[in-house]
């Protein structure tokens, strides 16, 4: 039986997903008993304040793409990530210059797969760079890949699986899990524009791509307040973390945060 009134189980029942994270957190630090964010503590805007944000990170979408397909992803991608403010820069492999990869920040790649798994025409210069004995390293990458191709072919997708294994090879941080689309792709193609993503060690907020959480005041409890983000692909949440709870079980120390975004939308 659960603890929680029919009445305001109803009502939950009315709240978005963002307005439920957001009480979430208000109930587990009132259940704590911590003291309560007020809005001037948790305003993003306020915490930013007090170290200048970072500029934004600079996002390619690439499509490397022999009949379309590929490119009709990447134009939805390009599109999601600009219905959320994100300058997104939008190229296809045919005009990509491949010693650029070098300099990328967050490369977005939706590829198809030719022949014997081989990338399309347009992408076969960047896929010999990266595959050559002069390919360069890539510690500062946050990438992503969605590959398209046909599992009745034995090499379904093996374009995709070669650049999302090379990139992580060199030392690119991987956003999110490589999708494989079949010939029916619109719907994993779709998930995958919006699957939630891992926090990357450059995260996304609001508009931004800063380089590290933003440092505001303390709290009454002296934690000091840290504005981060809840991040997926195409919707960045700035979110305050409001209390920190060590917890023990069987010998082992975990410690629990409690995030509140800044506010309900």
């Amino acid at each position: 039986m659960t603890p929680i009134p029919a009445d305001l189980s109803a009502a939950l029942d009315s709240l978005s997903p963002l307005q439920l994270a957001w009480l979430s957190g208000y109930c587990w630090a009132r259940a704590d008993g911590g003291a309560l964010p007020t809005v001037a503590a948790t305003d993003a805007t306020s915490a930013a304040s007090a170290e200048p944000a970072p500029p934004p990170l600079a996002v390619t979408v690439l499509s490397a793409s022999q009949t379309g397909h590929a490119r009709e992803v990447a134009d939805k991608l390009h599109a999601a990530l600009a219905e959320q403010g994100i300058n997104a820069k939008r190229i296809s492999a045919a005009d990509y210059k491949p010693k650029t990869i070098a300099d990328e920040q967050v490369l977005l790649l939706v590829t198809s797969t030719q022949g014997e798994g081989e990338p399309p025409e347009e992408a076969l210069s960047l896929h010999r760079l990266l595959f050559g004995k002069k390919a360069p390293p890539l510690p500062a990458l946050r990438f992503a890949v969605c590959g398209l191709g046909d599992s009745s072919y034995p090499d379904f997708c093996q374009a995709g699986k070669d650049f999302d294994t090379r990139l992580a090879e060199l030392g690119g941080e991987r956003l999110a899990p490589r999708a494989d689309c079949d010939v029916d792709y619109q719907a994993t193609a779709a998930a995958w524009i919006a699957a939630p993503l891992p926090r990357p060690r450059h995260t996304t907020a609001t508009t931004r791509l800063p380089r590290r959480c933003w440092r505001g005041r303390k709290s009454p409890d002296g934690i000091p307040r840290k504005t981060c983000a809840i991040s997926s692909l195409t919707s960045p949440v700035p979110a305050s973390i409001i209390r920190r709870a060590t917890r023990s079980a069987s010998g082992a120390k975990t410690t629990r945060r409690a995030l509140m975004p800044s506010s309900p939308r």
